[in-house]
């Protein structure tokens, strides 16, 4: 009678054995399938193309202060005359010209209350065009084209390409196609196989001079300040500079191997 007790006792004792070591079997492959399956490789696709800017966006202000904010306003208003009459003379069309005025307090010239309140009146020029290199010579020399006192406190130019969006989308193409070709090189390298895109991030661009001494007479991207060139070389150079531009853009993908 014991003997059959210690018989089924061995055999629980061994059946509970297998049944535990199944199912750490099946755990185990479950595991090792679900590691296998989230096996992933991350790239960066890079590419850079040069890029020729078709449109400008310059825009000029000129200010005057004063506590007689109607004579000043006078003075603006021929002055505007002026400046319209002389960028037509250029060659810029009336439908490519804006202009709007302003008026501000000048709190910054007021010592105390028993001082007369002087005024900032001023007036904004904006170009949109696509004579760019009659915009960009303008531009360097408006100055010296006006003469007298015009009160320029403001002279800076944008441009950007009219096809911008194309031109994106091909760089974001290029970028993908440079991070498929590292990743192939990548699982050469590792002996596995490319399996799916499980991810991707959006494209990032960015724009440079296509001229390395022009980055110094940049700001915002456009206002030249002409620090590391001579005047006529910082000239020849900002149109140039400005209309060529060398775009980037990069990409990251996350893939999953086998």
């Amino acid at each position: 009678m014991n003997m059959n007790i210690n018989n089924s006792k061995v055999a629980t004792i061994l059946l509970g054995g297998i049944l535990v070591a199944i199912a750490s079997i099946s755990f185990l492959n479950e595991k090792s399938k679900n590691s296998h399956a989230h096996r992933n490789i991350c790239v960066e696709g890079f590419v850079e193309k040069e890029v020729v800017a078709d449109t400008a966006d310059w825009t000029l202000c000129f200010e005057h202060i004063g506590t007689d904010q109607q004579a000043i306003e006078q003075k603006n208003a021929e002055e505007k005359v002026a400046v319209n009459k002389l960028l037509i003379d250029q060659g810029i069309s009336q439908e490519e010209i804006e202009m709007y005025n302003y008026v501000r307090e000048d709190y910054s010239r007021r010592n105390d209350n028993n001082s007369p309140v002087k005024y900032r009146v001023g007036y904004y020029v904006r170009v949109k065009t696509d004579k760019l290199n009659v915009v960009t010579n303008l531009k360097n020399n408006i100055s010296k084209l006006l003469g007298g006192n015009y009160g320029l406190v403001k002279n800076s130019l944008k441009v950007s390409c009219s096809n911008q969006e194309s031109i994106n989308r091909e760089l974001a193409r290029l970028a993908a196609e440079n991070a498929m070709e590292r990743a192939k090189d990548l699982t050469k390298f590792l002996n596995v196989k490319l399996k799916k895109i499980v991810s991707i991030e959006a494209p990032n661009f960015w724009s440079q001079s296509s001229i390395p001494e022009a980055d110094d007479m940049i700001i915002n991207g456009v206002g030249l300040t002409a620090k590391a060139l001579a005047p006529n070389q910082a000239e020849d150079n900002a149109s140039e500079a400005l209309t060529k531009q060398k775009m980037h853009a990069s990409i990251k993908m996350k893939i999953a191997i086998k």
